[in-house]
Protein backbone atom coordinates (compact mmCIF):
# COMPACT_ATOMS: atom_id res chain seq x y z
CA UNK A 1 0.00 0.00 0.00
CA UNK A 2 1.45 3.59 -1.02
CA UNK A 3 0.23 6.85 -0.58
CA UNK A 4 0.40 8.95 -3.46
CA UNK A 5 0.60 12.57 -4.58
CA UNK A 6 -1.28 12.77 -7.61
CA UNK A 7 0.43 15.06 -9.88
CA UNK A 8 -2.77 16.12 -11.60
CA UNK A 9 -5.39 16.86 -8.84
CA UNK A 10 -2.63 17.88 -6.08
CA UNK A 11 -4.47 15.38 -4.08
CA UNK A 12 -3.33 12.59 -1.54
CA UNK A 13 -4.56 8.91 -2.66
CA UNK A 14 -4.42 5.89 -1.44
CA UNK A 15 -3.04 3.46 -3.51
CA UNK A 16 -3.73 -0.52 -2.33
CA UNK A 17 -2.26 -3.39 -4.51
CA UNK A 18 -3.03 -6.31 -2.84
CA UNK A 19 -7.27 -4.76 -3.80
CA UNK A 20 -6.13 -3.24 -6.71
CA UNK A 21 -7.59 -0.07 -5.73
CA UNK A 22 -7.27 3.71 -5.38
CA UNK A 23 -8.88 5.57 -2.62
CA UNK A 24 -9.15 9.15 -1.76
CA UNK A 25 -6.70 9.71 1.48
CA UNK A 26 -7.74 12.33 4.61
CA UNK A 27 -5.83 14.02 6.58
CA UNK A 28 -7.50 15.60 10.14
CA UNK A 29 -5.68 18.72 11.27
CA UNK A 30 -7.68 19.82 14.41
CA UNK A 31 -11.68 19.40 13.20
CA UNK A 32 -11.16 20.05 9.55
CA UNK A 33 -10.18 17.30 6.76
CA UNK A 34 -7.89 18.00 3.64
CA UNK A 35 -6.90 15.97 1.54
CA UNK A 36 -4.09 18.23 0.49
CA UNK A 37 -0.27 16.97 -0.04
CA UNK A 38 0.36 20.39 1.72
CA UNK A 39 -0.27 19.17 4.79
CA UNK A 40 1.46 15.63 4.82
CA UNK A 41 4.27 16.21 7.25
CA UNK A 42 6.39 13.12 5.53
CA UNK A 43 6.46 13.84 1.28
CA UNK A 44 4.25 11.28 0.19
CA UNK A 45 5.58 10.10 -3.97
CA UNK A 46 4.56 11.93 -6.35
CA UNK A 47 2.65 10.30 -9.50
CA UNK A 48 0.49 10.61 -12.42
CA UNK A 49 -3.12 9.22 -12.32
CA UNK A 50 -5.18 8.71 -15.64
CA UNK A 51 -9.12 7.77 -14.61
CA UNK A 52 -10.18 5.83 -17.74
CA UNK A 53 -14.24 5.56 -17.89
CA UNK A 54 -16.27 5.69 -14.50
CA UNK A 55 -13.85 3.24 -12.28
CA UNK A 56 -10.54 2.29 -14.09
CA UNK A 57 -7.53 4.43 -12.84
CA UNK A 58 -3.46 3.91 -14.62
CA UNK A 59 -0.90 4.66 -11.89
CA UNK A 60 2.38 5.41 -13.38
CA UNK A 61 5.07 4.65 -10.85
CA UNK A 62 9.20 4.64 -11.63
CA UNK A 63 8.88 2.94 -14.52
CA UNK A 64 5.58 0.90 -14.42
CA UNK A 65 1.97 1.56 -15.20
CA UNK A 66 -0.28 0.07 -12.84
CA UNK A 67 -4.07 -0.49 -14.06
CA UNK A 68 -6.06 -0.34 -10.56
CA UNK A 69 -9.77 0.64 -9.50
CA UNK A 70 -10.65 3.93 -8.07
CA UNK A 71 -13.96 5.98 -7.44
CA UNK A 72 -15.59 8.06 -10.04
CA UNK A 73 -14.24 11.24 -8.36
CA UNK A 74 -10.55 10.44 -9.02
CA UNK A 75 -8.62 11.66 -11.91
CA UNK A 76 -4.95 12.36 -12.92
CA UNK A 77 -2.75 13.53 -16.04
CA UNK A 78 -2.82 11.47 -18.99
CA UNK A 79 0.59 9.02 -19.06
CA UNK A 80 1.02 8.77 -23.13
CA UNK A 81 0.17 10.91 -26.21
CA UNK A 82 -3.66 10.44 -27.83
CA UNK A 83 -3.21 9.03 -31.85
CA UNK A 84 -3.45 12.64 -33.65
CA UNK A 85 -3.82 11.09 -36.80
CA UNK A 86 -3.26 12.34 -39.85
CA UNK A 87 -5.32 15.90 -40.39
CA UNK A 88 -5.43 17.63 -44.19
CA UNK A 89 -5.57 20.68 -44.10
CA UNK A 90 -5.98 23.13 -47.30
CA UNK A 91 -4.18 26.25 -48.38
CA UNK A 92 -7.06 28.97 -49.29
CA UNK A 93 -7.42 29.23 -52.91
CA UNK A 94 -5.30 32.06 -54.56
CA UNK A 95 -2.20 31.42 -51.41
CA UNK A 96 0.99 29.83 -52.07
CA UNK A 97 1.43 29.04 -48.30
CA UNK A 98 -0.73 28.07 -44.78
CA UNK A 99 -0.70 30.23 -42.10
CA UNK A 100 -0.66 28.07 -39.17
CA UNK A 101 -1.24 29.18 -34.92
CA UNK A 102 1.08 27.23 -32.92
CA UNK A 103 0.14 26.48 -29.07
CA UNK A 104 2.50 29.15 -27.77
CA UNK A 105 0.24 32.19 -29.80
CA UNK A 106 2.99 32.37 -33.04
CA UNK A 107 1.85 31.94 -36.22
CA UNK A 108 4.31 29.76 -39.39
CA UNK A 109 3.61 29.51 -43.09
CA UNK A 110 3.18 26.06 -44.41
CA UNK A 111 3.94 25.18 -48.41
CA UNK A 112 1.99 22.06 -49.31
CA UNK A 113 3.75 18.75 -47.55
CA UNK A 114 3.54 16.47 -44.38
CA UNK A 115 4.64 18.19 -41.32
CA UNK A 116 4.57 16.77 -37.56
CA UNK A 117 5.00 19.66 -34.84
CA UNK A 118 5.33 19.49 -31.01
CA UNK A 119 2.00 19.64 -29.24
CA UNK A 120 1.34 20.70 -25.47
CA UNK A 121 -0.55 18.23 -23.80
CA UNK A 122 -0.74 18.73 -20.27
CA UNK A 123 2.49 17.25 -18.60
CA UNK A 124 3.49 15.64 -22.00
CA UNK A 125 5.38 17.12 -25.19
CA UNK A 126 3.50 15.14 -27.53
CA UNK A 127 3.38 15.15 -31.54
CA UNK A 128 1.20 16.06 -34.19
CA UNK A 129 0.48 14.85 -37.63
CA UNK A 130 -1.19 16.71 -40.25
CA UNK A 131 -0.94 17.11 -44.49
CA UNK A 132 -0.76 20.40 -46.24
CA UNK A 133 -2.63 20.58 -49.71
CA UNK A 134 -3.76 22.85 -52.15
CA UNK A 135 -7.60 23.35 -52.00
CA UNK A 136 -9.67 21.27 -54.81
CA UNK A 137 -11.95 23.47 -54.73
CA UNK A 138 -12.07 27.22 -55.05
CA UNK A 139 -15.28 29.17 -53.83
CA UNK A 140 -15.21 32.26 -54.59
CA UNK A 141 -17.23 35.76 -53.44
CA UNK A 142 -19.51 36.42 -55.69
CA UNK A 143 -23.03 38.36 -57.09
CA UNK A 144 -25.65 36.73 -58.84
CA UNK A 145 -28.56 37.46 -60.82
CA UNK A 146 -30.99 35.61 -62.66
CA UNK A 147 -33.07 36.65 -65.16
CA UNK A 148 -36.19 35.01 -67.14
CA UNK A 149 -35.14 35.77 -71.11
CA UNK A 150 -35.17 33.81 -74.32
CA UNK A 151 -31.66 31.21 -74.67
CA UNK A 152 -32.31 30.88 -78.16
CA UNK A 153 -31.24 34.54 -78.83
CA UNK A 154 -27.97 34.26 -76.86
CA UNK A 155 -26.94 30.85 -78.76
CA UNK A 156 -27.60 32.11 -81.81
CA UNK A 157 -27.39 35.75 -82.16
CA UNK A 158 -23.29 37.09 -81.71
CA UNK A 159 -25.08 41.13 -81.51
CA UNK A 160 -27.22 39.76 -78.80
CA UNK A 161 -24.36 38.31 -77.18
CA UNK A 162 -21.91 41.14 -77.80
CA UNK A 163 -24.74 44.01 -76.28
CA UNK A 164 -24.87 41.62 -72.98
CA UNK A 165 -21.54 41.34 -72.75
CA UNK A 166 -21.08 45.26 -72.57
CA UNK A 167 -23.93 45.61 -69.94
CA UNK A 168 -22.57 43.10 -67.77
CA UNK A 169 -19.58 44.63 -68.22
CA UNK A 170 -20.89 47.71 -66.85
CA UNK A 171 -22.97 46.24 -64.07
CA UNK A 172 -19.30 44.87 -63.27
CA UNK A 173 -17.65 48.69 -62.77
CA UNK A 174 -20.89 49.30 -60.44
CA UNK A 175 -20.52 46.40 -58.26
CA UNK A 176 -16.79 47.32 -57.98
CA UNK A 177 -18.39 50.48 -56.01
CA UNK A 178 -20.24 48.37 -53.62
CA UNK A 179 -17.25 46.35 -52.97
CA UNK A 180 -16.16 49.12 -51.22
CA UNK A 181 -13.25 47.82 -48.77
CA UNK A 182 -14.20 44.46 -48.88
CA UNK A 183 -13.92 43.10 -52.21
CA UNK A 184 -12.47 43.91 -55.95
CA UNK A 185 -13.78 42.83 -58.72
CA UNK A 186 -11.92 39.45 -60.63
CA UNK A 187 -9.13 40.42 -63.08
CA UNK A 188 -8.77 36.37 -64.11
CA UNK A 189 -12.70 35.80 -63.86
CA UNK A 190 -14.74 38.51 -66.03
CA UNK A 191 -18.28 38.35 -65.70
CA UNK A 192 -20.01 35.19 -67.10
CA UNK A 193 -23.37 33.62 -67.97
CA UNK A 194 -25.48 30.35 -68.58
CA UNK A 195 -28.81 29.88 -70.28
CA UNK A 196 -30.82 27.26 -69.53
CA UNK A 197 -34.86 26.51 -70.08
CA UNK A 198 -35.39 30.34 -70.39
CA UNK A 199 -33.42 31.20 -67.51
CA UNK A 200 -30.12 33.22 -67.33
CA UNK A 201 -28.07 32.79 -64.59
CA UNK A 202 -25.28 35.97 -64.07
CA UNK A 203 -22.17 35.91 -62.00
CA UNK A 204 -19.63 38.55 -61.62
CA UNK A 205 -16.77 37.11 -59.55
CA UNK A 206 -14.74 39.06 -56.94
CA UNK A 207 -10.91 38.09 -55.92
CA UNK A 208 -11.95 37.13 -52.15
CA UNK A 209 -11.63 33.27 -52.01
CA UNK A 210 -12.73 30.99 -48.89
CA UNK A 211 -11.31 27.26 -47.95
CA UNK A 212 -13.20 24.30 -48.80
CA UNK A 213 -15.16 23.75 -45.19
CA UNK A 214 -16.83 27.17 -45.87
CA UNK A 215 -20.01 27.11 -48.07
CA UNK A 216 -21.41 30.28 -47.45
CA UNK A 217 -20.19 33.59 -47.43
CA UNK A 218 -19.95 35.44 -43.66
CA UNK A 219 -23.49 36.72 -43.07
CA UNK A 220 -21.61 40.31 -41.84
CA UNK A 221 -20.01 40.64 -45.02
CA UNK A 222 -23.14 39.98 -46.96
CA UNK A 223 -24.93 42.56 -44.99
CA UNK A 224 -23.01 45.69 -45.35
CA UNK A 225 -22.39 44.42 -49.44
CA UNK A 226 -26.32 44.47 -50.12
CA UNK A 227 -26.46 48.03 -48.12
CA UNK A 228 -24.04 49.26 -50.69
CA UNK A 229 -26.14 47.97 -53.86
CA UNK A 230 -29.16 49.28 -52.19
CA UNK A 231 -27.58 52.71 -52.19
CA UNK A 232 -27.05 52.88 -55.93
CA UNK A 233 -30.59 53.41 -57.65
CA UNK A 234 -29.71 51.77 -60.70
CA UNK A 235 -28.86 48.70 -59.01
CA UNK A 236 -32.39 47.92 -57.13
CA UNK A 237 -33.69 45.96 -60.08
CA UNK A 238 -30.32 44.91 -62.02
CA UNK A 239 -31.70 45.14 -65.52
CA UNK A 240 -29.97 44.00 -68.04
CA UNK A 241 -30.43 45.06 -71.71
CA UNK A 242 -30.90 42.33 -74.43
CA UNK A 243 -31.33 42.86 -78.10
CA UNK A 244 -34.12 42.05 -79.62
CA UNK A 245 -35.41 40.23 -77.10
CA UNK A 246 -39.33 41.93 -75.74
CA UNK A 247 -39.50 43.61 -74.16
CA UNK A 248 -35.47 44.26 -74.39
CA UNK A 249 -35.10 45.83 -70.87
CA UNK A 250 -35.14 42.63 -68.32
CA UNK A 251 -35.37 43.20 -64.55
CA UNK A 252 -33.65 40.21 -62.57
CA UNK A 253 -35.77 38.02 -60.37
CA UNK A 254 -36.15 38.53 -56.54
CA UNK A 255 -34.17 35.72 -55.03
CA UNK A 256 -35.41 34.20 -51.33
CA UNK A 257 -34.17 37.87 -49.47
CA UNK A 258 -36.42 39.68 -52.03
CA UNK A 259 -33.11 41.02 -53.33
CA UNK A 260 -32.08 41.55 -57.41
CA UNK A 261 -28.54 41.09 -56.53
CA UNK A 262 -27.73 37.92 -54.40
CA UNK A 263 -24.13 37.76 -52.36
CA UNK A 264 -22.95 33.95 -52.46
CA UNK A 265 -19.92 31.56 -53.05
CA UNK A 266 -19.20 30.52 -56.25
CA UNK A 267 -17.55 27.07 -56.53
CA UNK A 268 -15.43 25.62 -59.33
CA UNK A 269 -12.74 23.33 -59.51
CA UNK A 270 -8.87 24.28 -58.92
CA UNK A 271 -7.79 21.82 -61.56
CA UNK A 272 -9.49 23.22 -65.44
CA UNK A 273 -9.85 19.48 -66.67
CA UNK A 274 -12.49 18.33 -63.76
CA UNK A 275 -15.87 19.21 -63.21
CA UNK A 276 -17.71 20.36 -59.50
CA UNK A 277 -20.27 18.27 -58.97
CA UNK A 278 -22.62 20.60 -56.69
CA UNK A 279 -25.12 17.91 -55.38
CA UNK A 280 -22.17 16.09 -54.00
CA UNK A 281 -19.61 18.93 -53.47
CA UNK A 282 -16.56 17.23 -55.19
CA UNK A 283 -14.61 17.46 -58.22
CA UNK A 284 -15.07 14.73 -60.49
Amino acid sequence: MFLVDDTGSRKLKLVDFNEGRVKPFCIYQEDDCTTNSSALPIPAIKAPMLKVGDETIYVALATSVYKLKGESSESGFPVECPDSGNATIYIIPGRRKLTFSLDNGLTIDLSEGHYTLPKDDGPLLCKEHFNVMKSPIVRRLSFKSVYEVRCNLLEYDSDTRIVLRNTLLHRRSQLLTACGEDCTMSNNMMPFSECTDGQLTVYWPTDVMFPIDVHQPPTELVNRLEQRIEAIDSMINMEIFILYHSPPVIAAAKGPNNKAVQVTLYSACANNRKSYDVERDVCV
